[in-house]
């Protein structure tokens, strides 16, 4: 009966032909209705039998609101000491939370006239932290956390002295990550301690230290190198100290005393990720890849949202050839701080290098956008592959390789 469906053969002068087929079609017609129908009632039956068995409950996530936060310092005063005392506290704070479980804290400590708003877009979260500080009449942060649409979690000012700034970025830390927790029903967890020194003065030398390491320029990390040197005369058990100034040591070639440095800050703080990477730094440039790879490893181990780990874990194994896993650590890096210039601009050259030139294109122009929006004179829209070879820019330095 089916062959009859597909009669088309040569028609007879008579129509004899048409006839037939026309007959069977009619007949296939209403046996397709019939099963329709019949195929519609059982669908019907079968949603009716589902809808009636019971449902586990289902779970419910909690919102990225409260599992997510930018630190971001005020940074609009004309007043230099304000300004790096907000960028310290706020770099101390990150530091701090992100010890707190189930917390994604990511870096916004820089100069951008962008909104909190458009800023949360850009980090992807749902929460931000501002510091404002005020010297007059007497020392003053102001901690203000902000929820999704910009709603006010909650503001409070902690009055202290330059003695007890220690203590009070300790509650503010501390109160800040028992708010975010109360908005998912969580239970408060006990006081924070970030720093750990007591001394004021080794604390202070380490918070400008901490802020001068963010430039780049030669005189600003001797400046800081100094600093530091100060801070663990002041207070040689300061683990903060030992790591940075480690983290100096190797940037600047002097292996010897990073290791000695990192190895310091360990034996202080076996829970600090920084001088995990700093030896991981120092033996890969021995080209010593198993170790290297060994201290990457237990840095991000220990320290998950540490970006500077994964960025450096990339770099190597992207020398090794291992570029899909290098590809994957870098793209983290720059997920863990995503206005960071440089680690976006590693992640897009390893792209392109990697033959993903679509992915690399697509990256360098997310990061022109991100460019024009923090910093709208500096933007460039040029976005096309490079054809300097290595020449001058117009910021007057060249351009970095993923090996550099």
């Amino acid at each position: 009966m089916a062959g009859t469906i597909y009669i088309e053969g040569p028609k007879s002068l008579s129509g004899g032909h048409r006839a037939v087929g026309g007959v069977n079609r009619k007949h296939v017609l209403f046996r397709r209705a019939a099963i329709t129908g019949l195929a519609a009632l059982v669908i019907v039956a079968i949603a009716v039998a589902v809808s009636r068995v019971r449902r586990p409950p289902s779970k419910v996530t909690v919102a990225n609101a409260v599992r997510s936060l930018a630190i971001v310092p005020a940074m609009d005063s004309t007043d230099t000491t304000r300004r790096w005392l907000e960028r310290g506290i706020a770099l101390e704070l990150e530091r701090t939370l992100r010890r707190v479980s189930g917390l994604r804290v990511v870096s916004a400590a820089v100069t951008t006239r962008a909104t909190r708003r458009r800023l949360s877009e850009l980090l992807n979260v749902g929460s931000t932290l501002e510091t404002r500080v005020s010297a007059r009449p007497a020392l003053n942060v102001r901690a203000t956390l902000r929820g999704e649409n910009d709603s006010t979690l909650s503001s409070r000012g902690y009055a202290t002295t330059p003695g007890r700034l220690l203590e009070e970025e300790d509650a503010i830390a501390t109160d800040v990550a028992n708010a975010l927790r109360a908005q998912a029903g969580l239970p408060a967890i006990p006081r924070l301690h970030g720093a750990g020194t007591r001394s004021r003065e080794a604390h202070e030398y380490a918070m400008r230290a901490l802020v001068l390491r963010l430039r780049t320029d030669q005189a600003s990390v001797h400046s800081a190198a100094a600093l530091l040197d100060s801070s663990i005369r002041l207070d040689s058990g300061y683990a903060e100290a030992w790591a940075a100034r480690a983290e100096i040591d190797a940037a600047t070639g002097d292996y010897e005393r990073a290791t000695v440095d990192a190895q310091r800050a360990i034996a202080l703080d076996s829970t600090s990720a920084g001088p995990r990477v700093v030896l991981g730094d120092v033996d890969w440039a021995r080209r010593n890849a198993t170790r290297a790879e060994r201290e990457y490893r237990a840095a991000i181990r220990l320290d998950p949202q540490l970006a500077a780990g994964r960025h450096r874990y990339s770099l190597m194994l992207f020398d090794l050839a291992r570029r899909d896993e290098a590809i994957r650590e870098a793209r983290r890096a720059h997920e863990l701080d995503p206005l960071s210039a440089d680690l976006h601009v590693a992640y897009a050259e390893m792209l392109a290098r990697a033959g993903r030139q679509v992915e690399a294109n697509h990256e360098m122009a997310e990061l022109q956008r991100i460019r024009a929006i923090l910093e709208p004179s500096k933007a460039r829209p040029n976005v096309r592959k490079r054809t300097d070879h290595g020449k001058k820019t117009s910021r007057g330095s060249t351009r970095r390789s993923v090996r550099d």
